[in-house]
């Protein structure tokens, strides 16, 4: 998945795809992209392209955590994946479906159960997935220990007592920054 902003799209292949679902808010861009992908007959790069996206916005749309958000991804993830899975229902495209639908399912975990269910009883329902949640070093030996679940869950309670202020001033002065 690329940034939505980076792609130049062709009038005639926007209007094969359809238009934006305005239902959509978290990942809201997941559905369009794949039905660009599939009106199009290929995708060409361009070398040296630049797209300059501000991120970290905590109002943004991408930045919401809400319930509604949570169901609008994983809104945009079954339309997204079903229009996949409609063109090409083989063994690979269902273990692209249920890679992100595990990588969703990864993210929601401590934030909305309702959405961790719903996405992991997708991954199942696809065949599973072999995506593995990504961290730093101390976050894989932990999830080497004690599973994904359990690290995650050591993280979260060592960022809400201020583990993420101080490895976020360490790096800082590792690069030869201010403490601030």
């Amino acid at each position: 998945m690329m940034q939505v902003g980076i792609w130049l799209i062709p009038r005639s292949v926007a209007a094969r795809a359809g238009g934006w679902d305005e239902r959509l808010s978290l990942i809201n861009d997941f559905d369009y992209v794949t039905r660009v992908l599939l009106a199009s007959t290929g995708v060409r790069f361009c070398d040296g392209a630049r797209l300059y996206y501000r991120s970290g916005n905590p109002r943004s749309l991408a930045s919401r955590r809400s319930r509604a958000a949570w169901e609008s991804a994983a809104l945009a993830l079954e339309l997204g994946t079903a229009a996949l899975l409609e063109r090409d229902d083989g063994p690979r495209a269902r273990r692209a479906s249920a890679d992100v639908f595990q990588e969703w399912s990864h993210a929601a975990y401590l934030e909305d159960e309702a959405a961790f269910e719903r996405l992991s009883a997708r991954v199942a329902s696809l065949g599973g997935s072999s995506i593995v949640m990504e961290g730093g070093a101390a976050f894989a030996a932990l999830r080497r220990l004690v599973g994904w679940k359990r690290a995650k869950r050591i993280k979260a309670l060592a960022h809400r007592h201020g583990f993420g202020r101080i490895s976020r001033l360490k790096a800082r002065l590792a690069a030869g920054g201010p403490a601030r």
